[in-house]
């Protein structure tokens, strides 16, 4: 596949592995609690170029949850 973001699903549909914290069966209420655990992660977030929020976690997490997640590939000239 010349979509590299289709392949990966692919791969990982085909590994019959998890692509979703629901999948792996984290409840969607735990959602805010595990946000406020990765802002506690200073080290972690510190490699992030932006910066996050409770909000942002969140975001990110409700999309993890539903495994809508999307990999965005650059070209670079």
């Amino acid at each position: 596949d010349s979509n590299p973001a289709r392949a990966l699903k692919l791969f990982i549909k085909k590994l019959q592995i998890p692509s979703s914290l629901r999948e792996l069966g984290i409840p969607r209420k735990d959602i805010p609690k595990l946000a406020y655990k990765a802002l506690e992660n200073k080290l972690g977030l510190s490699f992030n170029p932006r910066k996050m929020t409770i909000k942002n976690i969140k975001k990110i997490l409700e999309k993890a949850y539903y495994g809508d997640w999307v990999i965005k590939m650059r070209k670079y000239k």
